[in-house]
């Protein structure tokens, strides 16, 4: 099982040849020989998957195909993206090119037309202005990450370089040619997306302590820093797996969303043969999560409503079968089904009311769903999922199904409910207080 474990991974394949292509400006081709040492000292051979790509290119996925096809280097025969996915679904679908085609158009224009579709290759620009930071500040912040690699012998050496020259490059080629750590570097902008409130040292030193400390199997930190400490249960309560979840997360520094939204599309395709519709179906979800947040129908029942729409505009447009708009149907309306639940766990559980009713409003939760999110807490207890036949959670239950009619109930009925149920501290101070609280912040809302 150990041979596996250091295999470079896409990121570190893309920065061997980007590191091979600065230092061989004039190479035409790249030999099945070549080996490249990165920043972090890792030796990729990256003449092996430019040689596996050319044998077989349709066992590479998409975005695979996009990056790798579009280097003349590694295309020498000047062989279009777009034609080998072509060819790879025209074989998935017993030979119709038509079909091939319109897949082809319909990955290609949904891609274009996705807002995060350059987050993969951010540039030093965005990296200055996502931090505040001038040039000058960034490499001082960078020196520490700067590495020694060694190639055939030799100290990698690197390039002079002018500080006017980073407008407008990648931050991949950035590292490269002042030779510093790109993965630290990426996976902190990424992060940033998660804290905000972290300097970009910060988040490096952070990243450095948990790249140096050989736990893989324990949980990041920022994921619990973010989500908080129930993260697992929650997910369980939203019957996912949390392994996958949280280790996606931690690989792949994204969002939960992100990494549910993947989840959920990856457990519901059986047939390979329709893992191209991810594409169209991150297209969807995209929309949900981004055009709806300033808009007054950012609520669950008129997106549930709108699905049907963009499945049916997305029909039209790249000819569906009925068992691919099912496909999309299907996993788009649990994807927003779960976020939905998620969203109101968030609220129920935040303490502080200045920050639930901002998400309150940020969520656009009915006055029906923040009832909801109040009772959503009582299945846990001590960070733990209760379980449905526990006696707590029947407890709990019991005093959610009088937390309407309690203010309403003479104080000889209430002690003879509080007596038959065998209610604790806890279930008579939520009785008490909780249906004001839930008062008060719906009128909060609606004002």
């Amino acid at each position: 099982a150990g041979i596996f474990l250091d295999a470079p991974t896409e990121e570190e394949y893309r920065e061997a040849l980007e590191t091979f292509i600065l230092n061989n400006p004039k190479a035409s081709a790249i030999d099945e020989d070549v080996t490249v040492v990165i920043t972090n000292n890792k030796k990729i051979k990256l003449g092996k998957r430019v040689a596996a790509l050319k044998r077989k290119p349709t066992k590479f996925n998409d975005e695979q195909i996009d990056y790798w096809f579009n280097k003349k280097i590694v295309n020498d025969t000047d062989v279009k993206p777009t034609k080998l996915r072509q060819d790879k679904y025209a074989r998935d679908y017993g030979g119709n090119e038509e079909k091939a085609n319109q897949i082809a158009r319909c990955i290609d224009e949904l891609k274009a037309k996705r807002k995060d579709v350059k987050k993969d290759q951010p540039t030093v620009d965005n990296l200055l202005e996502e931090f505040d930071v001038n040039v000058d500040k960034l490499n001082s912040i960078l020196e520490k990450l700067r590495t020694n690699a060694v190639e055939n012998g030799n100290r990698h050496k690197v390039s002079p370089f002018a500080p006017t020259m980073y407008q407008g490059e990648t931050l991949r080629s950035y590292c490269i040619r002042n030779g510093y750590n790109y993965t630290i570097i990426n996976n902190a902008l990424k992060l940033h997306r998660m804290l905000p409130q972290d300097d970009l040292e910060s988040l490096i030193n952070r990243l450095l302590i948990e790249a140096r400390s050989k736990r893989q199997n324990a949980p990041t930190s920022w994921i619990y820093e973010k989500y908080g400490s129930l993260l697992r249960h929650i997910l369980i309560k939203l019957q996912l797996d949390p392994d996958a979840i949280i280790r996606n997360m931690k690989e792949n520094y994204i969002t939960l969303d992100e990494a549910i939204g993947h989840y959920i599309f990856t457990t519901n395709c059986k047939n390979k043969k329709y893992s191209w519709l991810e594409v169209p179906y991150n297209y969807i979800t995209d929309e949900f999560n981004y055009r709806y947040l300033d808009e007054e129908k950012n609520n669950y029942q008129q997106k549930i409503s709108d699905l049907d729409t963009i499945v049916e505009i997305l029909d039209e447009e790249y000819f569906l079968d009925e068992e691919e708009k099912v496909m999309l149907l299907n996993t788009s309306f649990q994807y927003i089904k779960t976020i939905r639940t998620y969203q109101k766990i968030d609220v129920g559980f935040e303490k502080n009311i200045y920050r639930k009713m901002k998400k309150i409003e940020k969520y656009n939760l009915t006055d029906e769903e923040i009832e909801e999110s109040y009772f959503l807490p009582l299945e846990f207890d001590k960070n733990i999922l209760l379980g449905s036949a526990t006696e707590l959670y029947e407890r709990r239950l019991a005093a959610r199904n009088y937390s309407d009619i309690w203010p309403n109930l003479s104080d000889w009925k209430k002690n003879k409910i509080i007596k038959e149920n065998k209610f604790g501290d806890e279930e008579i101070n939520y009785l008490n207080e909780e249906k004001l609280t839930r008062e008060k912040i719906k009128a909060m809302h609606k004002d």
